[in-house]
């Protein structure tokens, strides 16, 4: 009977050594020795965040009625919430719903509560704003391209 026990434990431990990934799974869990990452990770052990493509330095133009003005953003990842990016010297967020596509939340910046969406296309960011005033709603345009 002892001997049935050992084999038992043996092969329990065998088959749940087969199903292990060979790096453990960050943010997803082993199937099959693949890491099925989380929503927002990718990677051999989905610990690299998808929007991390985005990282790094924007700069561009934001027009305003006849008006423009250069802008630029540099883009972190949050490591608390993966579908956010940052601009921390602007101390703004950009809330993303899928890969490409984000939400502007309201939020101070020139002055203004503006607020709109945006897209990544590559190496540019299109952002849609808006805010309203006593003359009723205003709207603004971001492009900024990648600048590293």
């Amino acid at each position: 009977m002892i001997k049935q026990l050992h084999l038992f434990a043996f092969i329990c431990l065998i088959l749940s050594a087969c199903n292990q990934c060979k790096d453990k799974c960050v943010n997803g869990v082993c199937i099959e020795k693949y890491c099925d990452c989380d929503v927002w990770y990718e990677g051999d052990k989905c610990d690299r965040s998808e929007l991390s493509i985005y990282e790094g330095e924007y700069k561009g133009v934001f027009s305003f009625g006849t008006e423009t003005e250069a802008v630029s953003f540099n883009l972190t990842s949050s490591s608390e919430t993966p579908s956010i990016l940052y601009s921390a010297a602007n101390d703004l967020k950009f809330e993303f719903t899928t890969i490409t596509r984000f939400n502007f939340p309201a939020q101070n910046w020139m002055g203004e509560i503006w607020m709109g969406e945006g897209e990544m296309l590559l190496d540019l960011m299109s952002i849609r704003l808006q805010y309203t005033d006593s003359a009723g709603i205003q709207h603004g345009l971001i492009k900024a391209y990648r600048a590293d």
